[in-house]
């Protein structure tokens, strides 16, 4: 879902991550909720390297 509720709520929570734009316009996030569930190879997706597209194509096309 893009949004919601915690029973007793007094706020409506977003999925910022599903909205597009990558948050250039969009508050940054003050923290990350249903960890729990997280797999945990996905715990490590902030601290691999970063590359553009334009690189991964690149590599994915035999060019450095």
């Amino acid at each position: 879902p893009l949004t919601f509720q915690y029973n007793d709520a007094k706020h409506l929570s977003v999925c910022i991550g599903a909205l597009d734009g990558g948050g250039r316009s969009l508050p940054p996030p003050t923290a990350a909720y249903g960890c729990e569930s997280q797999d945990v190879d996905f715990a490590q997706l902030a601290k691999l390297p970063k590359h553009t597209s334009d690189e991964a194509l690149g590599a994915r096309d035999g060019n450095p």
